[in-house]
């Protein structure tokens, strides 16, 4: 029997535990909702979606880590299990907001039952919608283009917070989340590059010496749980050049600030 039929074969025990365990990752380690991206010759737009659309979405997957593991000898047990559930988080990435709320976000039902067109860089967005411009322009599109991540997701407009048990789910999910995201871009609002960065660390920047970024609550999980943060600076260009994950500057720059007589 080919690994194809295999795979539709429903008494294959791999085959069920492949897709036992892609059913169990959408319901358990993904969001509740994500941003949807989609990019033609014309525009790029996104729509909020739940996970049924992300099963329906993904469902070729199954079968695509069905036939990669057909052919290699797994044992059976936890170890098994582990190495099909990191390749369905490989085929299922989306990209994670991390920022300090601004003016004007976008919220959960501003963008329910629609789809959203993002504005190319020639349409002007009105000054007192800063938090819209970086939904849009910004985030979704470096999540689209720069990451490649068909999914995102985003704190403002990403969980229904009149739903009392969706809030609490999702606050304590947050960590799993970020966790398993593909990458987690963070928006430095207040600082325009590396060196204004670097200033910051040792106090001697112009204005405020700490970036509002680093005072949030959550910023401390925010650093901790993803396996890859991007950190990107006012103008929306990459603080760092050529790092294609910014961990262990991010980690050291938290250090840094934690003993900054700014941050105290």
């Amino acid at each position: 029997m080919s690994a194809f039929a295999a795979a539709t074969d429903s008494h294959d025990p791999l085959q069920n535990l492949v897709q036992d365990v892609f059913n169990e990752y959408i319901t358990n380690e993904m969001p509740i909702h994500l941003l949807h991206i989609t990019k033609d010759d014309k525009e790029t737009s996104f729509q909020l979606v739940g996970r049924d659309f992300v099963r329906e979405h993904f469902k070729n997957v199954p079968v695509a880590v069905y036939i990669y593991f057909s052919e290699e000898m797994l044992v059976d047990g936890e170890e098994r299990e582990n190495r099909i559930r990191e390749r369905v988080k490989k085929e299922l990435k989306y990209a994670i907001f991390s920022h300090r709320w601004s003016k004007q976000e976008a919220l959960y039902h501003d963008i329910l039952d629609q789809t959203m067109e993002i504005a190319d860089d020639q349409e002007p967005v009105p000054d007192d919608q800063p938090g819209w411009k970086k939904l849009q322009r910004h985030f979704c599109c470096t999540a689209k283009d720069i990451h490649d991540c068909e999914f995102a997701w985003s704190d403002t407009c990403c969980i229904n917070k009149k739903n009392s048990s969706e809030l609490e789910e999702s606050i304590r999910s947050m960590f799993r989340w970020y966790r398993n995201s593909h990458v987690c871009v963070a928006f430095l609002s207040g600082t325009a590059d590396l060196a204004a960065l670097q200033l910051q660390e040792k106090d001697q920047g112009d204005k405020k010496a700490v970036d509002t970024w680093f005072e949030r609550g959550w910023t401390l999980q925010e650093l901790l749980a993803p396996s890859q943060i991007k950190f990107y600076g006012s103008n929306w260009k990459p603080l760092i050049e050529g790092s294609t994950n910014d961990t262990k500057t991010a980690k050291s720059s938290w250090k840094r600030y934690q003993h900054s007589p700014a941050f105290i």
